[in-house]
């Protein structure tokens, strides 16, 4: 009678553990119990490839801000695997407080002007985040000097083509 039970009791729990959801260990039944445990502490790189050249981040950085002025391609690696890659976006500034996250693959191109705040998840939860400055503008430079009498402005862009002169009485 004592053996019935327990042949019950082991079929019962192999097969709600076969229905199960969630299975989190797979176990041997028999003379000894085997669980193979892997405790990954390595965080994602991510690799940001501008004109040809590649940079990688082993760590998180956000303290200070990768600033690039062409085009970004975005690749994610890990010792076992990449869960999830999302980046932020915000044109203005580098706070992203409120801002939505967008999901990406290797690959990604980066090409609007902003800031980007890069996010790589491995499947054991490690994290590495970057922040990337995206800034193709040409800087403006405003030059003001002095003649008798009047004050003369000129706003240069870098490209000579665009030229603003504009003239004031002092």
């Amino acid at each position: 009678m004592k053996k019935k039970k327990y042949i019950i009791a082991i079929i019962s729990l192999v097969f709600i553990a076969f229905f199960s959801e969630k299975n989190y260990a797979k176990y041997i039944m028999g003379d000894k119990l085997e669980m193979n445990v892997y405790i990954d502490k390595t965080p994602p790189i991510i690799e940001i490839v501008t004109n040809g050249e590649k940079e990688t981040f082993p760590t998180s950085h956000l303290e200070n801000v990768i600033k690039r002025k062409d085009d970004v391609i975005i690749n994610t690696t890990d010792n076992i695997a990449i869960k999830e890659n999302e980046y932020y976006y915000n044109p203005s500034n580098k706070d992203f407080s409120g801002v939505s996250s967008n999901k990406f693959e290797n690959n990604k191109q980066l090409v609007d002007e902003g800031y980007y705040k890069l996010v790589a998840t491995d499947t054991s939860g490690n994290k590495t985040e970057i922040v990337i400055l995206l800034d193709k503008s040409a800087p403006e430079v405003r030059v003001q000097y002095f003649k008798k009498g009047e004050a003369r402005s000129v706003l240069r862009n870098t490209t000579p083509e665009k030229k603003i002169v504009a003239n004031k009485k002092i």
